[in-house]
């Protein structure tokens, strides 16, 4: 039987360097700063908190025309009172939402990262696998020759006549 030489499967090394998840090692690396800005982020993000504002400005205003009619309301029509605290709670919660935002940029540049090199992973492996895989389709080619050629002589010796013995 012929000895043959190792195929491409076999001389690959799957040492590689571990998958890492970006969840996990930003959760581990945000500080209490970085938590509590993407809570707010998260809270003033959503439609929850776009409907209980609307409720409670309907209800200042609300209660401001309904005192300017019977006293003197203490935010009247204009409702600057009602601006100042919007434009405060804008100046404060857009930085806020910002820093969480770059945060979540950092992390999204991070998984692409290592999507690309997971990819790049899995491109070596299947030209790998490719690779074997015509190296098999080679040595089955072998094989069916060295067969075939084995099967002939074996037909030659079978064909023979036989020559008739000597008395």
């Amino acid at each position: 039987m012929m000895k043959y030489k190792k195929g491409p499967a076999a001389l690959y090394s799957h040492e590689q360097d571990r998958i890492i998840n970006p969840n996990q090692v930003f959760k581990e690396k945000l500080t209490f700063g970085q938590k509590l800005a993407d809570s707010v982020s998260q809270v003033m993000g959503g439609w929850y908190f776009i409907a209980i504002q609307s409720i409670i400005i309907c209800i200042w205003i609300a209660a401001n025309l309904y005192w300017l009619s019977t006293q003197k309301a203490f935010d009247p029509y204009p409702f600057i009172l009602l601006n100042l605290a919007m434009s405060f709670q804008a100046a404060y919660s857009t930085p806020i939402i910002m820093m969480s935002q770059n945060r979540q940029g950092t992390k999204d540049r991070l998984t692409a990262e290592l999507d690309y090199n997971i990819n790049k992973k899995t491109e070596r492996e299947t030209r790998i696998i490719m690779e074997h895989l015509i190296y098999q389709d080679h040595m089955m080619q072998e094989l069916k020759e060295e067969f075939m050629q084995k099967q002939k002589i074996r037909e030659t010796y079978r064909l023979r006549p036989k020559l008739p013995k000597k008395v």
